[in-house]
């Protein structure tokens, strides 16, 4: 199923899979700050150092990926920023 998802997905994304956004980025409505550009990488190595993948609780696995989300490394694909 993911294999397919990647045949289709590059007709909607503007950058290479795998690559990360260049701009920066908020979501509409929430006061968090997203990580910024020049910073993913760095930040997405971080969070992977801090968890242990094979001994990971339920509490765990949702903190992760609340901090995974406010990354948000990809570009998005229907989103469009309006003020």
């Amino acid at each position: 199923m993911f294999e397919d998802a990647l045949k289709v997905a590059p007709q909607f994304v503007s950058k290479p899979i795998g690559a990360y956004r260049l701009d920066e980025r908020y979501i509409k409505g929430v006061d968090i700050k997203l990580s910024l550009p020049n910073k993913i990488s760095n930040d997405l190595e971080n969070l992977l150092y801090r968890f242990n993948s094979n001994n990971m609780s339920l509490e765990d696995i949702a903190e992760f990926h609340i901090l995974f989300e406010r990354i948000h490394h990809l570009p998005m694909v229907t989103e469009e920023l309006e003020d």
